[in-house]
């Protein structure tokens, strides 16, 4: 999707669809998450004192080497045939990130653009595609912004994340709408049954950064429940660069709560609710500026933002344990808020309903966790509204009405194994929309393991949509943008293939996978005599995406681990322009290595993009051209130690060698930066 101003890096900045809502709503939900908080404290209390203090649990064993994201149920990874990378907690931890985003630049076929530094507009790309293009999942919550369709990294903090997950290429059959390029699955820490006890963190460092965190788990035999706060407040950079300008400042403060509870062997309930609450400061951008020092240039403006998602599920299981049944609820909102000298200039409210049954049949077994065939089948509910409610109706008149749209989603799932060592996977979905086009999108997988030279094939193609946004479909301010009531979903077409290969056991482990990937029904903005007011359409012919990704993981020795990749990618639009922010060429380099009886590690990374490119927004272009980015290699260093078995220091260095870079033209980037914390276990 590329929207008039959708190429300005702060993309709902610049529509004034930056967020917060207020009234009767905001105080229901802000009484929603105050009871719900409660009751899961009050639970853990009370298991606290019944079964005493242990260690706080870390991912539980029933996820364990299971993917979640890439099947309607868990899927082990070795018999996946899709692309996927995993990151545990315990990754994010001992390598100090504070923002997943940071994480993310890591794997292969993902690209982060972030406008300027902590705070700014962050959006994540997978193999070339668009931001919106991506379905993100916490908890198994979709997050993104009903607005825009996409979702904003820069307030997602790593202190709760247990897991993430990142499944690249079209999965729509599975998910629907915005799976066109791939998943991010992220899934909070939980409570352990049996076990109870918590952690506490603190650091601190270059440009006036603070941050900390607590979060408590605990469980009995049949119940489990964990809580987490976490704040951070970055001092921040000027993103401008001009000399003496403002301080951009951004603070965070994220609330997840977890509950789940076995009422018997064959009936369990459980909810989920995290609520994120942030303010960033950011500058103006002056399309058309003569110079490209001249783009952004400094202002005060400000966005308020709330996120809040909240899930309920009941999940049954019938004939022994040959048949499940679930159902569940989901709930998203996000309000923004925009700010210009402290006044409020816009305010959105945008909200996601959603309502699953899903039952999956064991086809040759008494049991789901023995058979080798299985069959799923669901159907999904989604309505979507949005409300924008301008503060200045009669020289900017917004589009003050509210919009609702409907949805209705027809899921069939296979999953099997054959001669042991063949695991094939297959999914048809149809949606049915009320407001456009219906879809139907299929995808297929397939990994055979060749024992004899411990290598695993592994394939898959699919097809992906991406329905109009909210401002696409129904405009957003009469005077600039006007909306598009016959749009169709962007559609695409994307097959991969690849070998992974292992050396000595799991001492050195390859993988190299090419993918290729056809978008149709691109939706594009364009500018029509006489009035020249920008529309979405959708453009005619394809948008091409093909690359390579590398993957390399050794472990040399018990205490040393080493894990590298590279993405080569080519994509281009309809017009053989090709697109920007998605660098040709990224690779990473990690060392971790651990000492004293593993009381203390070291970590180094190094971080290269090369042949990034931008629209080119000065006067001669005005967004019409590219211009090519400078190439750039980052190194961040780490450390950590355990001073007893439950307080561990640890610290961070960013960009170690000060190196000047940029994700977006304009924008300045942090330089050096460093952090030191401390962390308690009890």
């Amino acid at each position: 999707m590329v929207i008039g101003c959708a190429a300005f890096p702060d993309r709902e900045a610049a529509l004034g669809g930056r967020v917060m809502g207020y009234g009767s709503p905001d105080r229901a939900w802000r009484a929603g998450m105050g009871v719900f908080g409660v009751a899961v404290a009050a639970v853990m209390a009370g298991v606290v004192g019944a079964s005493g203090a242990a260690a706080w649990a870390d991912e539980p064993e029933t996820t364990e080497g299971l993917i979640v994201s890439a099947s309607r149920t868990p899927v082990a990874a070795k018999d996946l045939g899709r692309s996927v990378s995993v990151l545990t907690g315990e990754d994010l931890r001992e390598r100090g990130v504070r923002y997943v985003s940071d994480a993310l630049r890591q794997l292969p076929g993902v690209a982060v653009s972030r406008a300027g530094g902590p705070g700014g507009v962050t959006q994540v790309r997978l193999r070339g595609a668009e931001a919106n293009h991506v379905l993100v999942l916490i908890d198994g919550v979709a997050v993104s912004s009903p607005a825009s369709g996409e979702y904003d990294f820069a307030g997602l903090v790593a202190s709760d994340i247990e897991r993430i997950e990142v499944l690249r290429g079209p999965q729509s059959a599975l998910w629907g709408s915005n799976a066109t390029a791939g998943v991010i699955s992220i899934v909070t820490r939980r409570g352990t049954r049996n076990q109870s006890g918590g952690e506490v963190s603190l650091d601190g460092g270059s440009d006036g950064t603070f941050g900390g965190s607590v979060a408590m788990g605990a469980g009995t035999e049949d119940l489990d429940a964990a809580l987490s706060l976490a704040g951070l407040r970055a001092g921040g950079l000027d993103v401008s660069a001009d000399p003496g300008g403002d301080i951009d400042r951004d603070r965070n403060i994220t609330l997840n709560g977890k509950i789940n509870y076995d009422a018997s062997d064959w009936l369990r309930f459980g909810a989920t609710a995290r609520m994120a609450d942030r303010r960033s400061d950011y500058d103006g951008f002056a399309f058309g500026a003569p110079k490209r020092s001249d783009l952004v240039y400094d202002g005060d403006y400000a966005t308020d933002q709330r996120d809040v998602a909240v899930s309920g599920h009941v999940d049954v299981d019938s004939l022994g344990g040959r048949l499940s049944h679930q159902a569940r609820f989901d709930y998203t909102r996000v309000d923004i808020q925009t700010l210009l000298d402290g006044l409020s200039t816009a305010k959105s409210l945008g909200q996601r309903f959603k309502g699953t049954y899903q039952t999956t049949l064991a086809l040759d077994a008494p049991t789901l966790t023995s058979a080798n065939h299985r069959l799923t089948a669901a159907v999904d509910w989604q309505r979507e509204t949005f409300r924008n409610t301008d503060a200045d109706l009669v020289s900017d008149p917004s589009q003050v009405e509210g919009q609702q749209r409907d949805l209705y989603g027809l899921v069939a799932e296979y999953r099997g194994t054959l001669f042991q060592d063949l695991d094939l996977q297959a999914a048809l979905r149809h949606d049915i929309n009320d407001s456009f086009a219906d879809s139907t999108t299929f995808s297929t997988s397939a990994s055979y393991e060749v024992r004899p030279t411990q290598s695993r094939l592994h394939a898959s193609v699919g097809t992906g949509v991406t329905n109009p946004t909210f401002y696409e479909q129904f405009g957003f301010i009469p005077s600039q943008f006007i909306g598009n009531a016959n749009l169709d979903p962007e559609k695409n077409f994307g097959w991969d293939a690849g070998i992974e290969q292992r050396i000595l056991g799991d001492q050195l482990t390859l993988d190299a996978t090419y993918f290729h990937e056809t978008l149709t029904d691109e939706i594009v903005t364009v500018y029509k005599a006489p009035s020249y007011l920008g529309t979405a359409v959708n453009e005619n012919g394809d948008s091409r995406r093909q690359g390579i990704e590398l993957t390399l993981t050794a472990r040399p020795t018990e205490a040393l681990t080493l894990t590298g990749n590279y993405t080569w990618t080519d994509a281009y639009d309809p017009d053989d322009k090709i697109e920007v922010r998605r660098p040709r060429h990224r690779a990473t380099l990690a060392a971790d290595y651990r000492f004293l009886d593993n009381r203390a590690g070291v970590n180094a990374e190094v971080v290269y993009a090369a042949g990034n490119y931008d629209f080119d927004y000065r006067a001669a272009s005005m967004g019409s051209a590219r211009l090519r980015l400078d190439d750039y290699a980052l190194l961040n260093l780490g450390g950590r130690y355990k001073v007893t078995e439950a307080v561990e220091v640890y610290g961070r260095i960013e960009n170690a060698l000060d190196t000047q870079y940029a994700d977006l033209d304009g924008y300045a980037t942090q330089g050096v930066t460093g952090y030191f914390g401390l962390r308690a276990r009890f």
